[in-house]
């Protein structure tokens, strides 16, 4: 259910398949140099939507937000109870927010806490994993173009590999449903040779074509 109450206050709330861990690559995609794969990183824990009901449990997830014309904040939460043994997000808790200005300027951030039980760490044990994420981006929009900086970040608690990211993107609409984005990744991960966690050579600029409709 998606409701309005009053001008301002949203409330979006939603029964659903419980999120999957997965683990992601970062980048998300493959890349070559001479032929050879470039090492990426596995982003240890990502929540993914499931594809099917495989799983004998829901998970509930809920926004309540305020807006007006320029500005949206809110706070969020997931919650599910995944099966005994099976590795699976269980509460998820964050705040978000955007602003966008008249004169092009696009400010967003968000902040995101969230518990996953039966998680195995970098010593093969098992146990529930509390982390938290956050980005900020910061942008200008105007006509055809559209200039972002954004900072991404996730934190394990030192039972897993950090990773964090930059990334600086232009974009240009030759067309509503045409847009030519050139766009730069900078990736950094945490280091410590006795848990085996090493820097990745995976930044990354490409150029991209979006067709959309």
């Amino acid at each position: 259910t998606f409701s309005n109450f009053g001008e301002n206050l949203q409330l979006a709330v939603a029964i659903v398949n419980p999120y999957s861990c997965k683990s992601r690559q970062l980048p998300d995609f493959v890349t070559t140099e001479g032929g050879v794969m470039i090492d990426g990183i596995d982003i240890p824990i990502c929540d993914r939507d499931t594809d099917d009901s495989k799983f004998d449990r829901v998970g509930v997830s809920a926004r309540l937000g305020w807006k007006n014309k320029m500005l949206n904040v809110g706070v969020d939460a997931y919650m599910s109870d995944p099966k005994e043994g099976v590795t699976g997000a269980k509460s998820r808790y964050g705040v978000d927010g955007e602003l966008k200005m008249e004169n092009g300027l696009l400010i967003q951030g968000q902040f995101t806490m969230a518990q996953t039980v039966n998680v195995k760490i970098y010593d093969g044990t098992v146990e529930d994993l509390d982390h938290f994420g956050a980005e900020g981006l910061v942008g200008w929009e105007k006509d055809k173009i559209g200039l972002y900086a954004r900072y991404g970040m996730m934190s394990y608690d030192d039972k897993l590999q950090d990773v964090n990211s930059i990334m600086l993107s232009a974009v240009y609409k030759i067309h509503p449903r045409i847009h030519l984005r050139l766009e730069g990744l900078i990736n950094g991960e945490t280091e410590d040779a006795k848990k085996g966690w090493a820097e990745a050579d995976n930044n990354v600029l490409f150029f991209e074509t979006l067709f959309a409709w």
